[in-house]
């Protein structure tokens, strides 16, 4: 049979606590599988909120419990098993190991100076020949008293906690706890500080889900390969861009975005880019900086038919085999023949008038 008993004021991390009993339960499973494993908890008062963790793990992992305490009025925060009245609780705890084969105590004393009741009990399992470890630092460390001797370096002669090497891993929900629950600000940090870690190494962002509890779940689902894979289409590589230059000005992307299409298309005649008076912005700009584009040039607007002069210096440029019926109708060359032969006319005409 494993005993321990429990007794002092010192509050502790809730986490450690856990941890240390699960130590101590898992270690008593791999080694007495057949015997019980219980815990004797003298409590002073409710005041002292570790003595309620203490109890709700019991009770979550099925251990038998009793408790005994000086205060009548005492609510246990977990029911347990037996609860007795007694004003000299701590040293009824002792003597309950004493009685016990292998009972040890773990002590809540961290680095206070202990109550004199407290140090009297210490004092009287001592003398008991019974092992005193502080459950305030996890239950790793053994209390001792001036001119006792030191703990044995090999962990195999000590057999009250595993081995470092034994000790078990926080499991991801667990992390999750412990990350979400910021009381204990520094296991939050750490336990934060690995699924992080674990987020980067699964290529996910922690910032996408609300609480830690949520990233650790995402990534046991990943772990497990319980998680659909989406195959998301790689983004086509843009394409390489290199600055040109046109008429003595060099030009990138975001140069031509800057310019009205007039000053793009003008550019684009410069550097006899064929169709550019067809060519929307964007084909412009790819055409300009030498990109393929599969996009469709925009559809060219039907000419509005010409009257007067211009009908009939039309229909001679017509004739003179700048267009036919299977052109593409007047472009801006033919325009500007147009203007300057209107122009000439008027010219005449005014001079001999």
């Amino acid at each position: 049979m494993t005993a321990y008993g429990i007794f002092g004021d010192v509050e502790a991390s809730p986490k450690l606590v856990r941890a240390a009993l699960s130590d101590l339960l898992e270690a008593h499973r791999r080694t007495d599988p057949e015997q019980d494993f219980w815990l004797c908890v003298g409590v002073r008062d409710g005041e002292t909120k570790v003595h309620d963790e203490v109890l709700d793990w019991a009770a979550r992992n099925e251990v038998y419990f009793e408790v005994i305490t000086p205060a009548a009025t005492y609510t246990p925060f977990v029911e347990p098993a037996k609860l007795t009245i007694s004003p000299s609780f701590m040293l009824d705890v002792v003597e309950t190991m004493r009685q016990e084969q292998d009972g040890k105590i773990l002590a809540l004393v961290g680095d206070q100076t202990p109550r004199t009741d407290v140090l009297r009990a210490l004092v009287k399992a001592k003398d008991n020949g019974t092992e005193t470890r502080d459950l305030a630092e996890a239950g790793l460390t053994l209390i001792l008293f001036k001119g006792d001797d030191p703990p044995p370096d090999d962990p195999k002669e000590n057999t009250t906690m595993p081995a470092e090497e034994e000790a078990e891993v926080a499991t991801l929900a667990e992390l999750g706890e412990y990350a979400d629950d910021t009381s204990d600000e520094e296991t939050a940090a750490q336990a934060q500080g690995l699924l992080t870690e674990a987020a980067e190494e699964a290529g996910i962002d922690p910032d996408d889900y609300v609480l830690w509890a949520d990233l650790a779940t995402a990534l046991e689902e990943i772990r497990d390969g319980s998680a659909e894979a989406t195959d998301e289409p790689e983004p086509e590589p843009e394409p390489e861009e290199n600055p040109v230059e046109i008429d003595g000005e060099l030009l990138t992307r975001e140069t031509l975005v800057g310019k009205d299409i007039a000053e793009i298309k003008a550019l684009a005649k410069a550097a006899g880019v064929k169709d550019y008076s067809k060519m929307r912005r964007e084909p412009l700009i790819n055409a300009l900086l030498g990109i393929e584009t599969s996009e469709p040039a925009a559809p060219t607007t039907p000419a509005r038919k010409a009257t007067g002069t211009a009908k009939t210096a039309a229909s001679s440029t017509a004739s003179n085999g700048d267009s036919d019926h299977g052109g593409v109708g007047i472009t801006e060359a033919d325009v500007e023949r147009i203007a300057s032969a209107v122009v000439s006319k008027l010219a005449a005409t005014l001079s001999t008038g």
